[in-house]
């Protein structure tokens, strides 16, 4: 990914790999963690998955993003999740 004619890194972690509190903020924050990395993902030139140093190269995704309905909803399908 190019930003300002420079190649931009970005590393980040995966919160819901591990264990957290089951809190609805909680939910809430490792939800939009990784909607913001399938955003940024979706513009990348490209996206490596390093587990355990072992490098794995992702596939581009060609599903549809999700709607605004699905966003809004909790892992127990409960309406008006805060984002």
């Amino acid at each position: 990914m190019a930003v300002g004619g420079s190649d931009v890194a970005l590393i980040a972690g995966q919160p819901g790999l591990g264990v957290h509190a089951g809190s609805a903020g909680s939910r809430a924050y490792v939800d939009l963690h990784g909607l913001a990395l399938q955003t940024l993902s979706d513009r990348a030139d490209e996206v490596l998955l390093v587990v355990a140093g072992r490098v794995l190269p992702l596939a581009r995704d060609h599903a549809q993003p999700a709607d605004d309905a699905v966003l809004e909803r909790d892992h127990e399908g409960r309406r008006g999740m805060p984002l």
